[in-house]
């Protein structure tokens, strides 16, 4: 079956529908658009696998590649609804690529997601501020390793351990 591709942008978050048979020439045109997604706003990919009946290693490999840009950006990349012959090849990238059996769920932990790296990145960025602030006004130390903590607590909720 031929590959088709269907899009559709819901507020910072892009879903992509993949259709037939997943091979290199599908790769090199997903690869395209997952390139350009971050420049456009978006934060979060979706990809829908309910209608994809096949995939190769040249496009889990593109997959993998765009969830780790979008992870380095303070975004996220998810699969739903994978069938049975494409969810076997994938068993394996449970850790590096979320998977969910439908899309309602896999876009409300994308969501979130994207919201705890949101409040991640900006912990960090005060931690700096109060580091530089500490030297300039003498913030108390138990302030800072509040602050420390805090940031920490705040990366792990966000999955960046």
């Amino acid at each position: 079956m031929r590959f088709e591709l269907a899009q559709e942008d819901q507020g910072e978050i892009r879903i992509l529908t993949l259709s037939g048979a997943f091979e290199a020439r599908a790769a090199s045109e997903l690869q395209k658009i997952l390139a350009g997604i971050h420049t456009e706003g978006r934060r979060g990919v979706l990809l829908d696998l309910d209608r994809l009946d096949s995939i190769t290693g040249d496009s889990l490999r593109v997959i993998v590649r765009a969830a780790a840009r979008l992870k380095a950006a303070g975004g996220a990349l998810v699969l739903c609804s994978p069938r049975i012959q494409v969810r076997k090849v994938l068993e394996a990238m449970d850790q590096i690529l979320p998977q969910f059996d439908d899309r309602e769920t896999a876009y409300d932990w994308l969501v979130g997601t994207i919201q705890r790296e949101r409040v991640a990145r900006l912990a960090t960025r005060l931690l700096r501020r109060n580091g530089r602030m500490q030297a300039v006004i003498g913030i108390g130390r138990a302030d800072v390793k509040r602050a420390t903590l805090a940031a920490r607590l705040l990366r792990d909720a966000s999955g960046d351990g």
